[in-house]
């Protein structure tokens, strides 16, 4: 059986390189032969782009100077730290090439693609955002490529999942799917509501061991206690809370880049850490303070004491569901929390919730594959 996965394997994003790469290593691991189908679309790869697209607005000529005057910022800055955005790509595309089995050559149009797989798996991650994704057929599965081929959806991912309602691509798409999971019950409910059965599941990620993922990263040793930061978007919040524990602990501060923060620097962020650095920061840190979904992931996969700051965006949603899952809600931290370090007691943690959720996620898509 030959199975292609769907994924945004294509972003230099942490978490969307490694939940590919550990579905990909999941079904392998049981005796498939899985790959990630190498579909790049322009709107995906131009995001993470060492430099940036001129996009002029039409009409409006003070418009058009504003958006020079920014896009002259842009590449003065991606010039000045071009050592570090191009060794940051570089790794990113190293763990790649070494550890991820791709369709082959890269490419931007489904009509450039003609191999056959018995199945194809879409997910995880956000493949269906409508922001993310710009209403691209290809992640709903509906194009004509596809037909001959069972498709089942794995911990797919939607953001704010609400925008989907009434969208006639979801819809459609969806419909000859042989079996649909969701990431978030949220999601899960939205595919119900269209009269189409779907299963919650387990993040990829949580597919693998922690045995694994350590074996996947290696043992080096950081010599000094360190609180890592890993904040997907800029919280003032977050930066104070970290402060607060560094002076009550010691430790002191490392900040990984996460490629979105205009303001970052190599003197005050890793900039060019890839996928495997990343992961060896989480796994050897004091403290984990995070504002994202895979910062909590595998600090909860490494069983690493950790906080996750809320913003009380509804696109935490996905966060706050892994935690009452983990039964970790109490490292939930706003800008109301009292900072009083304490470090997680994992051994003291109910975690047959979460085991269960692993055990299930893991029968869904081996029994969909084998039937």
């Amino acid at each position: 059986m030959k199975i292609g996965i769907l994924t945004f394997h294509c972003a230099d994003n942490y978490g969307a390189v490694l939940q590919g790469y550990a579905l990909a290593q999941f079904l392998r691991n049981n005796g498939f032969d899985a790959e990630i189908i190498n579909y790049q679309p322009e709107y995906l790869t131009s995001v993470y782009s060492i430099f940036p697209t001129l996009n002029l607005p039409r009409g409006d000529f003070l418009k058009k100077i504003k958006r020079l005057v920014r896009y002259a910022a842009s590449i003065t800055r991606s010039f000045l730290l071009l050592p570090w955005l191009y060794a940051r790509k570089k790794a990113f595309s190293n763990f790649i090439d070494n550890n991820i089995a791709l369709s082959g050559k890269p490419f931007a149009r489904i009509s450039e693609f003609n191999k056959h797989y018995d199945v194809i798996i879409f997910g995880s991650d956000q493949i269906w955002s409508l922001e993310h994704n710009h209403e691209d057929p290809v992640f709903f599965g509906d194009v004509q490529f596809f037909k001959s081929s069972r498709k089942i959806a794995y911990a797919a991912s939607a953001g704010r999942a609400k925008g989907l309602f009434g969208n006639i691509l979801f819809k459609n798409g969806l419909k000859d799917f042989y079996a649909i999971s969701a990431r978030e019950e949220e999601l899960s409910n939205i595919v119900r509501s269209l009269g189409m059965e779907c299963d919650t599941v387990i993040d990829p990620t949580f597919l693998l061991t922690a045995c694994d993922w350590s074996n996947l990263c290696g043992d080096k040793k950081h010599k000094e206690k360190y609180i890592l930061i890993y904040e997907v978007s800029k919280s003032d919040i977050l930066e104070k809370i970290a402060r607060k524990i560094s002076k009550k602990t010691g430790a002191k501060i490392i900040r990984v880049w996460a490629g979105y923060r205009k303001d970052a620097t190599p003197f005050s962020f890793k900039m060019s850490a890839g996928p495997l650095q990343f992961l060896s920061l989480i796994k050897n840190a004091f403290c984990v303070i995070t504002t994202s979904f895979h910062g909590v992931a595998f600090s909860t996969i490494f069983q690493r004491d950790f906080y996750f700051v809320s913003a009380g965006s509804p696109d935490e949603n996905r966060i706050t569901q892994l935690l009452s899952t983990a039964g970790l809600l109490d490292r939930i931290l706003t800008s109301e929390s009292p900072v009083d370090f304490k470090a997680v007691k994992w051994g003291e943690i109910d975690n047959s919730k979460l085991s269960s959720h692993i055990k299930l996620s893991e029968e869904y898509l081996l029994k969909n594959l084998r039937k």
